[in-house]
């Protein structure tokens, strides 16, 4: 809290997923893994000027990795594939107003602007079934 009327809530975000789809065999079992994760900041302020107004500001920036799947097996003859990690960056701002017209009446208006940009290369596959 910087003041009485503006308020700050910095958020720092891990977050770890893992998916992994088997075929179900117990003789020639193949595992398919992906992964994602993801370390975010998050900056949020929160500005009141007496009871009719309130404005809210911010931003988030979030670094994507991603393992977008590898295939793994315990048959030798089978051969082992894996797409290539990818890293990504995203990014937005925000604001927004809060204004009390009446007792019974509120109006809200904001505007957000977010970006995501893939960093480095890969390439990208596209699969016809």
């Amino acid at each position: 809290v910087y003041r009485t009327k503006l308020i700050s809530n910095t958020s720092l975000v891990f977050n770890d997923f893992n998916d992994t789809i088997n075929n179900g065999s117990t003789t020639h079992p193949i595992n398919i893994i992906s992964k994602i994760r993801d370390y975010t900041v998050k900056q949020d302020y929160q500005y009141s000027s007496g009871n009719n107004n309130q404005i809210k500001f911010g931003f988030i920036s979030t670094f994507h990795r991603m393992v977008p799947g590898t295939i793994t097996t315990s048959d030798t003859n089978t051969i082992r594939k894996s797409l290539p990690i990818r890293n990504s960056v995203e990014n937005a701002i925000y604001f927004s107003h809060d204004f009390r017209i009446s007792s019974k009446l509120m109006a809200n208006y904001g505007l957000r602007i977010s970006e995501f940009s893939w960093l480095g290369t890969a390439p990208f596959y596209i699969y016809d079934i």
